[in-house]
């Protein structure tokens, strides 16, 4: 840091920076000629009788006026006149400015009388002005010889070498610093005061500096029931002046309570929050067990404190229960009952009590009675359900394809304390039938001896579930000798018999064919039987087919 320093020397009759009082026991004594002035020198003569306020007396040049000039004639004697004692009031001439202003920092400026009266105090003022904002701005001032000081504005005492000092702090561009000295000269001369001023250029950098406020607040119900759904409110709020960066919310799931996601500490980074803003989470859980439980959340950002808040809820005994019973299988196509059972087994009513059954994909309700139907969907609604009553309905399904499905309920319901929920479901496997049917037919009939012909079988599954372990087998009289077997399996001859490798899976609707060609060996009316035998079938099933030979 650069200091500047600057000096300005003032006086009466003097060059522009020095000063020279004229201390004499007349306003009309002459100016001393050693003294150079901006205008001549007048002579005068001396007064005849005490000066008065018209007495044309030599004026400083280039001065400012003041009151106190001319001064009181009673100050001093004047030619033959005569006075009492010195009087302590004002008397001094015009004010003249002394100023410099090469300095880049401050402008100096320094005011005083060009003439003064031996005795009485006159001023002289300072003026500091910065043009550039500056700090440890340092003003000294040395006080003339043959000269006490009176008093200063602001106030200082001299040093042990006549030197008054003031210290300004900081001074901002154009601010204009006054310190005015009082000097009472003792004897007649030249009065010399010089003032000498020190200043820092000061740069100054400015931030806004602000403070963001985050509250947090937390509401959800004051009591719930067990399996029941509770949903709490999260609030985060900026109320402060500046954005908080970097938010996160925490919330503590307590014990009692379950998210679905498992978790026992659940997380939201809400990023940047700004004066003003409103952050909302809405939580849900769902009651676990009975008593009273408390969720805690905090919030916490970049350079500020946690915040915390919490709610408070009662969880009770379930107040509604339900409960679905049906058939453990059934054959598809078949209508099956469904028996629901709805209860409050609290102590507080329900209203509303809402039962909605959802049947699994692939059946079809057939009947619901005391309800709509909406494609796969039953309803019931109860508007009041008091505690310890029981309310049944029956449901009718139909499914159209086998497999294991689940037919769900859900029982939702409005009490004092609050919502009320509650689900059960029942599992029914559905079944198909098989139905191996076989049918044989010969190609050729009559046939002449050294001729052949075929016995196709043709064997399909025309249920609704698959055939396992299905065998055909086929038996031929002595007229027909079996020559050949094609199938989906193996087929082995033996004599007159033909019988193929078991089938593993028939599936529903699926065909299979069995070829056996035969040579006609002997004249007569012949016979094929053939036998099929599943998983499914008790008995075997048998058909036969004739054929002629000639």
């Amino acid at each position: 840091m650069v200091k500047t320093m600057r000096t300005l020397f003032t006086g009466l009759a003097c060059s522009s920076l020095l000063f020279l009082a004229s201390c004499s026991g007349s306003w009309c004594d002459c100016l001393f000629p050693s003294c150079d002035t901006k205008c001549p020198p007048q002579s005068c003569t001396p007064c005849q009788k005490p000066c008065s306020l018209k007495q044309d007396c030599p004026q400083p040049c280039e001065s400012e006026g003041n009151p106190y000039f001319p001064c009181n004639p009673s100050v001093s004697s004047c030619g033959n006149g005569t006075c009492d004692a010195p009087q302590e009031d004002h008397c001094y001439g015009r004010m003249k400015s002394y100023s410099t202003c090469d300095d880049c920092v401050v402008e100096l400026c320094q005011r005083a009388p060009e003439i003064a009266t031996v005795g009485s105090p006159y001023p002289v003022e300072i003026l500091i002005t910065a043009r550039k904002e500056c700090a440890d701005v340092f003003v000294r001032q040395t006080l003339p010889h043959d000269a006490e000081f009176v008093k200063s504005d602001p106030p200082s005492k001299p040093d042990k070498d006549g030197v008054l000092h003031w210290e300004f702090p900081h001074l901002k561009v154009g601010e204009t610093q006054k310190v005015c000295v009082w000097i009472r000269p003792m004897k007649e001369g030249c009065c010399l005061a010089a003032a000498t001023v020190c200043a820092c250029p000061q740069l100054c950098a400015y931030t806004n500096c602000a403070q963001p406020v985050i509250c947090i607040s937390k509401s959800g119900p004051e009591c719930g029931c067990i399996n029941c759904p509770v949903s709490y409110m999260i609030e985060v709020t900026n109320s402060g002046s500046a954005p908080a960066y970097d938010v996160v919310v925490q919330d503590s799931v307590p014990d009692g309570l379950c998210h679905e996601s498992g978790m026992k500490c659940l997380s939201w980074d809400l990023g940047t929050v700004c004066p003003g803003d409103c952050k909302r989470i809405c939580v849900n859980f769902t009651a676990m067990k009975e008593g009273c439980v408390t969720n805690v959340a905090t919030v916490s950002y970049c350079g500020g404190p946690k915040c915390s808040a919490e709610a408070t809820t009662m969880i009770n005994q379930p107040c509604v229960e339900v409960t679905k019973t049906g058939p453990d299988w059934a054959y598809i196509c078949k209508t099956v009952e469904y028996t629901i059972t709805v209860k409050n087994p609290g102590g507080i009513v329900l209203h509303n009590v809402i039962v909605d059954d959802i049947s699994a994909n692939g059946t079809t309700i057939v009947e619901a009675k005391g309800g709509e139907i909406c494609c796969n969907r039953a309803k019931w609604c109860i508007p009041k359900l008091c505690p310890g009553e029981t309310k049944t309905f029956t449901l009718s399904v139909r499914s159209q394809m086998p497999g294991k499905l689940t037919n769900r309920v859900t029982v939702c319901s409005q009490s004092d304390c609050g919502p009320c929920a509650c689900e059960a479901e029942a599992t029914t496997l559905w079944k198909g039938i098989a139905a191996t049917h076989m049918c044989m037919v010969d190609t050729k009939d009559p046939v002449c001896i050294g001729e052949t012909t075929q016995y196709r079988v043709c064997v399909t599954n025309r249920g609704t579930a698959e055939d396992t372990n299905v065998k055909l087998t086929l038996t031929f009289t002595d007229q027909l000798k079996p020559e050949k077997a094609m199938g989906p399996t193996t087929g082995t001859i033996s004599g007159q018999t033909v019988e193929f490798a078991t089938i593993d899976h028939l599936a529903p609707k699926q065909s299979v064919e069995f070829v056996v060609t035969l040579k006609a060996v002997s004249v007569g009316d012949a016979r094929g039987e053939a036998k099929i035998s599943s998983d499914n079938l008790s008995t075997p099933v048998t058909d036969s087919e004739s054929t002629h030979v000639y």
